[in-house]
């Protein structure tokens, strides 16, 4: 996946992992106001997500291990390509 791909979604694509974040996290993606969020739009907003109530420790904290996932990703400047495992 690159930088410049629009289309991967951040929370419904497994994109991380085997498997999406929103399967992953699922009380964090049913608080959140951005569903249908791109990876690209997640990286221009600095990981700043708007949800729908403040998060509690417990949520914050997975939040935090979810964007500290999403920035370690290796990025490149290559288009995106789909692929099976």
């Amino acid at each position: 996946m690159t930088k410049n791909g629009d289309k991967t979604l951040f929370w419904l694509d497994p994109w991380l992992n085997q498997q999406p974040l929103c399967v992953l996290y699922p009380v964090l993606f049913d608080l959140c106001d951005m569903k249908k969020c791109t990876v690209l739009e997640f990286l221009e907003r600095n990981g700043q997500l708007h949800f729908t109530r403040w998060l509690p420790p417990i949520l914050f904290e997975q939040l935090l291990e979810a964007v500290n996932l999403a920035f370690s990703f290796p990025f490149s400047n290559e288009h995106d390509v789909i692929s099976w495992a």
